[in-house]
């Protein structure tokens, strides 16, 4: 047997009406402690000296590169004049 809509109750099935939610009371929520910041706890730190700082920044990486290339050419310069100094001296 068919509806108006021309759809078999099975089908009609899946788009009929729950039942209503259940009405429950609303959560109380307990008052959280004021906000505070970090002040309170600066004692706790060690006072830092101006002039011992024990961080420094770090090397850029443009000097980085400077510095293999550089120890690569004087490690290669090395190895040529002992191959030099070698071959003078057979």
């Amino acid at each position: 047997m068919q509806n108006h809509l021309g759809l078999p109750p099975s089908i009609l099935a899946l788009f009929s009406p729950r039942q209503p939610l259940p009405y429950l009371e609303p959560i109380v929520k307990s008052k959280l402690p004021p906000l505070e910041g970090v002040a309170s706890y600066i004692s706790f730190f060690e006072d830092p000296k101006p002039n011992e700082s024990k961080w420094k920044p770090p090397e850029p990486r443009y000097r980085i590169r400077e510095n293999k290339k550089r120890q690569k050419l004087e490690k290669h310069e090395k190895e040529l004049k002992e191959k030099i100094s070698k071959c003078l001296f057979y």
